[in-house]
């Protein structure tokens, strides 16, 4: 055990489980892609989630410190290459779970664990409790599945909190760490799409990315998550290190950028404005972030410019993705907010539900395209105001004795919280997870106390 534990606290670690993870990704993306067998995915994903299971169930029951577990708490969630919802959910996550969730139990008991609900608990109740009333007036067909998965979803979130808020033990700059890592994951994935294609550049030029679980608007939210943490290890390192850090945080860039996701891109921009100013000032070595970084964005003015002048065609194509927006329709969105507002008239109180059937007239279901919007449409004025109650808790704890660990948290959170002003940021499940991992372990190292 002793060994083990040493291999758990090393460097090595969190690489090996992205590995492991990636393979797992990979060979059901092939098969998704009828690379290899398309009936193998099953067979895979079965064997993926059994792996999982009794491995997050063995760190669970004999290490007291769950901080090894996250990797493998985190990444979960983004190995599926291909997409389902609440109704198609595969049979083998459940089993994987339940392995998990058996894990956990024993370990509370072996170890005798004291759960505390944690500095940011009430919030997180306050807007799970208002979710699971979404629709109650109006008892549809769907409001008993609906409330049997949120209750197992909300109480699955808010139980892991308090776990994982009274359990891990872990340094802000291992957080950052794990966090650049998952950023490494998703840029795996894209890669490995555009490698698939035909035409890497046609494909490049395309808004179809799409790895399974989510497709470049999801890809561009956890990225705006996860780019603050990559900054400060930049920042809190020297010499190459920083010049590495910065590497992966400009990749991050172009990754979010090459979504062509307009929400993503703009919340980007603003974050980097207000957050490089920030990183200078904090920056270890500031010679070499101040260096690397302009020949970084050199580097870009210059590609870009070449793109321009001698491959018109292309840039045309990127710009008219990027910057080309719909002023009177908001590229589509002010038609979908109308149909909430005037929907939302008939169940002001608390909505139609989460499950509620927001069609577009061709029968496929679209979310709300705003968080705010998106919790009125399902949850009324009742959810908006649970959800203004967990903002307003979030942040006032974060600013309390402000230092550059919570600024870098902040932005983490605010700047994917802007971007869910365009497009659905909260209730993402692939989002919501890593969110509640990252209040839960947080709180300890940054000294966030709950009043």
């Amino acid at each position: 055990m002793q060994k083990i534990e040493k291999f758990l606290k090393g460097k090595v670690y969190i690489p090996a489980v992205l590995a492991v993870f990636y393979i797992f990704w990979l060979f059901s993306f092939l098969s998704i892609n009828k690379i290899i067998g398309e009936t193998t995915i099953y067979k895979l994903e079965a064997i993926e989630f059994v792996i999982i299971g009794i491995v997050g169930a063995f760190l669970l029951v004999f290490f007291k410190n769950t901080a090894y577990f996250l990797p493998w708490l985190i990444f979960t969630p983004f190995i599926f290459a291909r997409p389902f919802d609440a109704y198609t959910v595969p049979l083998c996550l459940y089993i994987g779970v339940a392995i998990v969730f058996i894990g956990l139990i024993v370990g509370i008991f072996v170890k005798k664990v004291k759960l505390k609900t944690g500095a940011f608990f009430n919030g997180l109740l306050i807007l799970c409790f208002a979710i699971i009333l979404g629709g109650i007036n109006i008892m549809a067909d769907y409001f008993f599945k609906q409330t049997a998965f949120l209750l197992l979803c909300a109480g699955g979130l808010l139980f892991f909190y308090s776990f994982l808020a009274s359990t891990s033990k872990i340094k802000f700059e291992e957080i950052a760490r794990l966090m650049m890592y998952l950023g490494i994951f998703l840029l795996l994935q894209a890669f490995t799409y555009y490698y698939l294609q035909e035409s890497f550049i046609d494909s490049l030029l395309n808004k179809e990315l799409n790895v399974g679980w989510g497709s470049t608007n999801n890809i561009g939210l956890m990225l705006l998550l996860i780019l603050p943490f990559t900054f400060y290890l930049s920042i809190s390192k020297k010499t190459w290190r920083t010049v590495l850090y910065l590497l992966i945080a400009f990749l991050q860039i172009l990754a979010i950028i090459f979504t062509y996701s307009r929400g993503s891109i703009a919340s980007m921009a603003l974050c980097l404005v207000i957050l490089l100013p920030i990183c200078f000032v904090y920056a270890r070595d500031r010679w070499t972030f101040i260096s690397t970084l302009n020949i970084l964005l050199l580097s870009s003015i210059f590609f870009f410019s070449y793109s321009a002048k001698y491959y018109p065609d292309y840039y045309q194509k990127f710009y008219s993705f990027v910057l080309k927006i719909d002023i009177d329709s908001i590229n589509g969105r002010v038609p979908i907010y109308q149909k909430i507002i005037a929907d939302i008239k008939n169940e002001p109180l608390f909505g139609y539900g989460m499950f509620a059937p927001f069609f577009t007239t061709d029968g496929i279901y679209i979310w709300g395209h705003s968080t705010v919007m998106h919790t009125l449409y399902t949850t009324g004025l009742v959810g908006v105001g649970a959800l203004l109650f967990h903002f307003i808790q979030k942040y006032y704890l974060l600013i309390k004795k402000i230092n550059i660990k919570k600024i870098i948290v902040i932005f983490s959170f605010a700047t994917s919280g802007l971007y869910g002003l365009f497009d659905v940021s909260y209730y993402f499940m692939n989002y919501m997870v890593v969110f509640v991992v990252l209040l839960a372990v947080l709180e300890e190292e940054v000294k966030i106390k709950g009043e």
